[in-house]
C-alpha cells in the first residue's frame, strides 16, 4: 500500500489510486525534505490514516519558513485533499519544479507584480546593475544641469 504518512487521502480511504495519488506521495517527500518532517506523524497507523484523510497538514511555510513561497505553492497543489486540484501527473510536478529551479514562474504561485519584476532581475543581474546605472546617471544629470 504504501508507507502511511505519505499516502493520498483517496488511498488512505481504501479508493483507487491514480496517477494523482502519486504526484500527492512526491508532494509528501518534497514536504518532509523542505520541512524536516513528515506531513502526518501520529502514533498508531489507524491515527495516521485518519488524519491523512480528515486533516491539512501544517503549511510548508509555518515550519519552515525559509522555504521560498514558490516552492511552497508547488508542494501545496502536489498535496492538495482534492484530486482535481492537484498536478495531473508527475511530469507536471516535476516541470513546475524544473521551473522554479531555473528562476522562471511557476504554475502552482500566481506571483505579484513586484515578484515577478524581483524574480527577473535576480535572474538578469547585469541587466539589473545596467539599468541601476543608467537612472542613477540620469538622475545625477537631471540635477546636475538643474532640470
Amino acid at each position: 500500500m504504501g508507507t502511511l504518512s505519505y499516502m493520498a487521502p483517496e488511498q488512505a480511504a481504501g479508493a483507487v489510486a491514480g496517477p494523482r495519488a502519486d504526484v500527492y506521495a512526491l508532494g509528501a517527500i518534497l514536504y518532509s525534505l523542505l520541512g524536516r518532517r513528515a506531513p502526518v506523524d501520529a502514533g498508531s497507523a489507524e491515527e495516521i490514516l485518519r488524519r491523512v484523510v480528515e486533516d491539512v497538514p501544517p503549511a510548508l511555510r509555518s515550519i519552515e519558513p525559509s522555504v521560498p513561497r514558490p516552492l511552497a505553492a508547488i508542494v501545496a497543489r502536489a498535496m492538495s485533499k482534492r484530486q482535481a486540484d492537484r498536478y495531473p501527473g508527475a511530469g507536471d510536478l516535476s516541470a513546475d519544479v524544473l521551473r522554479f529551479l531555473d528562476g522562471a514562474a511557476v504554475e502552482a504561485y500566481p506571483e505579484s507584480i513586484l515578484e515577478r519584476g524581483g524574480r527577473i532581475l535576480a535572474r538578469t543581474r547585469t541587466l539589473a546593475a545596467l539599468i541601476a546605472a543608467y537612472l542613477i546617471t540620469r538622475v545625477l544629470v537631471l540635477w546636475l544641469t538643474g532640470r
